[in-house]
């Protein structure tokens, strides 16, 4: 019964999260229609190929890993879009309204990370997308830690802690405009994660902002 109303507490959310930027669509065609192709081409749209080095660069390289995670980091090929990261996360950035999302994973010894970044379509729907964030953390089983605020300029950033030692799991998110960023960590104790967490998010802001 739990897990079945989680589910319908999810679906809510991500219902909500997806007519926000279905609406936002919506709009934007109707303006381009009304206001002639000469409108679409007056609009500087960076071309997907210019979006997606741009959305690479945001990764966290794996020296930045090390430097708040500390030991030495191995990354994997960015990819264009994965699982959901965090262990208390039941959906991806793109399943909740991101036009456009990438991620690396990155190991150390038995400690392994990943850092997704997600370009949202408009304002609306990144508030929204925080909310169903933050609302992953209230539905975890994975006995969350609290929820701990990063100061971002101009921008919200967060982190808790979940699961049990010596395997547990840091989550944060770097939010500015529309341009999310989230790291994990995994696969230590919560002491050894907590002291990293706020780190990895100041950094991932730093390559958003």
């Amino acid at each position: 019964m739990l897990r079945h109303l989680r589910w319908v507490a999810l679906t809510a959310l991500l219902a909500a999260a997806l007519v926000g930027c279905g609406g936002h669509s919506r709009t934007s065609g109707a303006d381009a229609a009304h206001h002639g192709s000469s409108t679409a081409t007056s609009s500087a749209e960076p071309s997907p190929s210019a979006r997606a080095a741009r959305s690479n660069d945001a990764l966290l390289p794996a020296s930045e890993v090390g430097s708040a995670a500390g030991g030495t980091w191995t990354q994997h090929p960015a990819k264009a879009r994965g699982t959901a990261i965090g262990a208390c996360n039941l959906a991806d950035m793109g399943s909740i309204g991101a036009a456009s999302t990438v991620r690396r994973d990155y190991r150390s010894g038995a400690l392994t990370a990943a850092n997704e970044v997600a370009r949202l379509p408009d304002q609306m729907t990144a508030r929204r997308a925080l909310k169903v964030l933050e609302s992953f953390r209230t539905m975890c089983d994975q006995h969350p830690g609290r929820l701990t605020a990063v100061s971002l300029d101009g921008g919200t950033g967060w982190w808790y802690v979940s699961g049990s030692d010596p395997r547990a799991d840091g989550f944060g998110v770097a939010a500015i405009g529309t341009r999310f960023s989230l790291v994990a960590l995994h696969g230590g104790t919560r002491a050894k994660l907590a002291p990293a967490m706020p780190a990895l998010v100041t950094a991932a802001a730093a390559r958003i902002g």
